[in-house]
C-alpha cells in the first residue's frame, strides 16, 4: 500500500521539478509554463501559498525578480476556483501592493507590452486596479467602464480603452499594446475594444501599484485580485485564451504539461529560505516543505538553480496532497 506521504530523498539530486498524475509524466529541467521567451516580466500569485508574511512580499514567478510588497499584513479568500486562499483580498480603503520600479521602458508607447490579471469588485466607485504612475487601468463611475488611460507627451491625460466591469464576479483582464497597431482590451478572453491610437507615454521611474492610485493615496480598490502578469510583448488573441485557459486549476494542454499537478523547480526563485517552502509551480498549490537541503549549481552550471541533498537527512516533504497511483503514473528527472 503506497503511503499518503511522499518524501522525496535523494542522494545527491540536481533538478527542476514537476509531476504529473493520471498522464504519467514528471518534467526534472524546465519550467513548463513560462519561460523568459515568452518575455513575462512579472508573474505574480496573489495567494497565501506564495506570500511570506514575515516580510509582507508576494514572490515574481516571473524569473525577474519584481517580487511584491504588501503595504498592510495581506488578507486571503477563495479564488475564483473555489481554492482557499488562493487570492487576495482588498479592502478598498487602505490595501495595496507595491512592486519596485523595474518597468520604467515598459509603458512609454514605445515598446510592445500586455497585463493580465484576474479581479473581482465588491462595490464600485472610482477604484483603482494598477498602475504606473502615468498608466493606469482605472474603474470610474462616470462611465461605469474599467478605463485603461496614459498621459501623452502632450501633458494631457488620454483614454486607450472602455472596458465593462461586473460587481460580485471574477473576471479575467488582458490589456495589450502594440507599437504598430495599438490597443486591444479582453474581458474573459472576449475582445471588448480596441483603439489604433499610437504615441510615446510620459515615463517615471515611481514604482508599479496594484489597487491603489499613487497620487494621493485614494481610489483603491474594493474587492479580490490574483495572478497579475505582465508581458514586453503584444499577446495574440490566441494567447489571451490560452492564458484564460491556464489559470484553470486542472491540467491543460498536451504532451509534458497535461496532467500535470506538481512542478517544483528546487531553485532560488521557487524557495523561500525563511519558511523552507518549496513552491509547487500548478495551480494545486501543492508546496512542499524543504529539510536540510541547500541550494547549489544546476547541470547547466546556474548559480543556486538545484538542490544539494546530502544522501542521509535532506529531504522535500510534499505532504500527502500529491498521491502517486500504480497506473498511468510517472516521474522523469535528472539526477547526479
Amino acid at each position: 500500500m503506497i503511503n499518503k506521504k511522499i518524501i522525496m530523498f535523494v542522494g545527491m539530486v540536481l533538478l527542476v521539478v514537476g509531476v504529473t498524475y493520471a498522464s504519467g509524466v514528471v518534467l526534472f529541467g524546465g519550467n513548463a509554463y513560462e519561460s523568459n521567451e515568452d518575455k513575462l516580466v512579472l508573474d505574480m500569485d496573489l495567494s497565501e501559498a506564495n506570500y511570506d508574511s514575515g516580510t509582507k512580499t508576494f514572490t515574481d514567478d516571473s524569473g525577474e525578480g519584481n517580487d511584491g510588497v504588501s503595504v498592510n499584513a495581506a488578507t486571503f479568500t477563495t479564488d475564483k476556483y473555489g481554492m482557499s486562499t488562493g487570492a487576495m483580498s482588498f479592502d478598498g480603503s487602505s490595501d495595496y501592493v507595491e512592486v519596485a520600479s523595474n518597468f520604467d521602458n515598459t509603458f512609454d508607447g514605445l515598446h510592445n507590452f500586455s497585463i493580465s490579471m484576474w479581479y473581482y469588485a465588491n462595490s464600485l466607485g472610482t477604484n483603482k486596479l494598477i498602475e504606473k504612475m502615468w498608466f493606469h487601468i482605472v474603474y470610474r463611475s462616470s462611465s461605469g467602464k474599467i478605463e485603461v488611460e496614459y498621459k501623452g507627451l502632450d501633458s494631457a491625460w488620454h483614454d486607450a480603452l472602455f472596458l465593462p466591469c461586473e460587481t460580485k464576479q471574477w473576471q479575467h483582464l488582458v490589456v495589450t499594446y502594440n507599437i504598430n497597431t495599438g490597443w486591444k482590451g479582453y474581458i474573459d478572453t472576449l475582445l471588448e475594444d480596441e483603439n489604433t491610437t499610437t504615441e510615446e507615454i510620459i515615463t517615471s521611474a515611481y514604482d508599479l501599484y496594484i489597487g491603489v492610485e499613487y497620487f494621493g493615496w485614494d481610489s483603491y480598490w474594493n474587492g479580490l485580485i490574483s495572478q497579475v502578469k505582465i508581458y514586453n510583448r503584444s499577446l495574440s488573441a490566441t494567447e489571451v485564451g490560452a492564458l484564460y485557459d491556464s489559470s484553470k486549476p486542472k491540467a491543460s494542454g498536451s504532451s509534458l504539461n497535461k496532467g500535470l499537478i506538481g512542478h517544483w523547480e528546487l531553485d532560488s526563485e521557487s524557495y523561500n529560505s525563511a519558511t523552507d517552502r518549496v513552491a509547487d509551480k500548478t495551480p494545486y498549490s501543492n508546496h512542499g516543505v524543504n529539510h536540510g537541503a541547500t541550494l547549489t549549481t544546476d547541470q547547466m552550471g546556474q548559480s543556486n538553480r538545484a538542490m544539494y541533498f546530502d544522501g542521509s537527512s535532506d529531504y522535500v516533504n510534499l505532504g500527502d496532497a500529491v498521491l502517486f497511483k500504480t497506473s498511468n503514473s510517472g516521474i522523469l528527472g535528472i539526477f547526479r
